[in-house]
């Protein structure tokens, strides 16, 4: 059980420091841009990242769901491993806002996922 906590947590700051920091649109924006499902999207992505003694850590989602009630919340599962060590995990991922992302064209108006 605190393995399954310690690894939510950790999804959760990867996904932070992974999807950026920028400003946040405004709410109406917001809210329009939750109607999507973004399931597919972050599905797409193994996380790597690291733990105490520069250990690294792979994340591999099996599964991502949106909830049917809050807009913001997906249902994660998957696999990690340190070192030798391979896990099964269950979480949720809170979206809470997007950010502008100017990086490749400040033409086109694109988001980054903030969770």
């Amino acid at each position: 059980m605190v393995m399954k906590k310690l690894m939510i947590a950790m999804l959760l700051l990867v996904c932070s420091v992974y999807l950026g920091f920028a400003k946040v649109p405004n709410n109406k924006l917001n809210e329009q841009l939750l109607r999507y499902d973004y399931s597919q999207v972050l599905m797409r992505n193994d996380l790597l990242g690291y733990i105490g003694n520069g250990q690294r850590l792979y994340m591999h989602f099996d599964t991502i769901y949106k909830d049917k009630v809050n807009p913001h919340w997906y249902h994660v599962e998957g696999k990690s491993k340190v070192k030798q060590n391979l896990c099964s995990f269950t979480g949720r991922i809170d979206l809470h806002s997007f950010a502008p992302n100017e990086q490749l064209d400040p033409n086109v108006k694109r988001y980054k996922l903030k969770a």
